[in-house]
């Protein structure tokens, strides 16, 4: 799941991913962290949902969530640390409608509607 959400929901819980998947399952999540004063720019981590909770997997920092770079990047670390027979990717932001989709506000562009 690649999260465009930079908002004030902070939690994954708020994505109602827990109590997580069943053993046989991977499910690898990219959530892009709202700004604060701290990180004006946003930051991203990447983390592991398990059935008893969530695992940070590796902290991206400053990440444009709109970039076809990062989704690639996250879509090879994925295949590459949990190999599998079938992959399902999920994009999760708010949407902007025509004008784009996983919009990153506070990084450069273009969005990924140029895929």
């Amino acid at each position: 799941m690649h999260t465009a959400l930079a908002n004030t929901l902070t939690s994954l819980q708020a994505y109602d991913l827990l109590p997580g998947p069943k053993n046989d399952l991977n499910v690898i999540v990219l959530y892009n962290y709202p700004y604060t004063v701290s990180n004006p720019y946003g930051h991203a981590s990447l983390f592991s949902i398990q059935a008893n909770g969530y695992y940070l997997l590796a902290d991206w920092g400053q990440t444009n969530m709109d970039s076809y770079v990062t989704l690639t990047n996250y879509i090879d670390y994925t295949k590459n640390h949990f190999p599998a027979n079938n992959y399902a990717l999920v994009l999760a932001d708010h949407g902007m409608g025509y004008a784009g989709f996983c919009y990153d506000y506070h990084a450069p562009h273009p969005t990924m509607t140029t895929l």
